[in-house]
């Protein structure tokens, strides 16, 4: 649910031999512009600053990003990605949460899916899938969005997120290989914050080594930079003189001329403006895959779709997600919770 965005870039066609082709290049957290658009929902963004990210971004974990000689160190083995559905999308109405969905996938899934024929899901992976009764009005945008409403939870009998729901997420994560690292899409804004909330809740806590990563950034910059890349490559082209030496007769050399000087950079007087795409996890994967996600706002559904953009990028991704992981200690809670009252409902 928190996913959706409006930033604005210039993505090319993001198929697995173009992120290849990146190989390390990635950008510094410094690189950043000041403010990007993020919201929960298509009727709720808001704009927030690189404030919104933990305050020792790129610099919170002792093994990852900071250039140790020991490269195990710096390799994150196991990718859990997470998403929410929610009771609100907006922290002022305090939302709960009414599903939570965890799917590991081992680091070499990923490195080798282009090996693999681009598998749309690994077949080794772990799954975590839960339902929960907010112990709250679910709001009717939130109902009409994820499916999910009070008198059906209560229908199923499901419970609200208590210790048992913790310690099945801790467990989850502590099997995994490690360094492990949560991946969510727009997750500092939502999705981490607010499961955040929910342990501090309940007064518990995730593993302190546990790690994670906004997929939102990651497919963000490295779109960004596969764009400066193609963009480098054609400025080289000195337009005016092939404009003087083409024959006036060969329609094909006027019709590359035309594509040259429309991805010239706007830094040699090129008429290039950009334009503003979403980064929403459907909006990237119709740009990738040329069609929608199945089943958006259903937890696993949005997961498994994060999931195949991943494999999509590959080991690119990978390596952006060591260098710009944070620890998960240092993620704010979404808002301060009110002191805990029991709960009357029985099962």
């Amino acid at each position: 649910m928190g996913e959706e965005a409006a930033i604005a870039g210039e993505p090319q066609n993001l198929t697995m031999g173009n992120w290849a082709s990146l190989g390390n290049s990635v950008l510094s957290p410094n690189d950043k512009s000041s403010s990007e658009s993020y919201g929960c929902g298509d009727d709720a963004k808001t704009t927030v600053t690189d404030t919104a990210k933990p305050a020792q971004f790129n610099q919170s974990h002792p093994g990852l990003g900071l250039g140790l000689h020991d490269e195990e160190l710096s390799m994150i083995k196991s990718f859990v990605f997470l998403d929410l559905e929610s009771s609100a999308l907006q922290s002022y109405d305090r939302p709960k949460i009414t599903e939570v969905c965890l799917v590991a996938v081992h680091r070499s899934s990923i490195e080798n899916a282009s090996t693999l024929g681009g598998m749309t899901k690994p077949r080794v992976l772990d799954k975590l899938s839960l339902c929960v009764y907010p112990s709250k009005q679910i709001e009717p945008v939130a109902s009409d969005i994820t499916g999910l409403n009070n008198a059906l939870l209560l229908e199923n009998e499901k419970k609200a997120f208590n210790a048992d729901v913790a310690e099945s997420i801790s467990a989850f994560l502590r099997r995994q290989s490690k360094p492990v690292c949560i991946v969510a899409h727009n997750g500092y804004n939502f999705d981490f914050k607010l499961l955040r909330t929910e342990f501090d809740y309940i007064g518990r806590s995730l593993p302190s080594d546990i790690l994670c990563c906004d997929s939102l950034i990651a497919f963000k910059e490295l779109e960004e930079e596969h764009h400066r890349c193609t963009q480098d490559s054609v400025s080289d082209i000195d337009v005016t003189h092939v404009s003087s030496n083409m024959p006036s007769n060969t329609n094909e050399s006027s019709e590359k001329l035309s594509v040259e000087k429309s991805c010239v950079a706007p830094n040699i007087g090129s008429p290039y403006k950009k334009k503003k795409y979403s980064y929403a996890l459907g909006k990237i994967y119709q740009r990738t895959f040329g069609k929608e996600p199945e089943n958006v706002h259903d937890a696993e559904s949005d997961v498994i779709s994060l999931i195949q953009l991943v494999l999509n990028r590959g080991s690119t991704i990978c390596t952006w997600m060591d260098t710009h992981a944070t620890k998960w200690t240092d993620i704010q809670q979404y808002y301060v919770p009110s002191p805990k009252k029991m709960c009357t409902k029985q099962f």
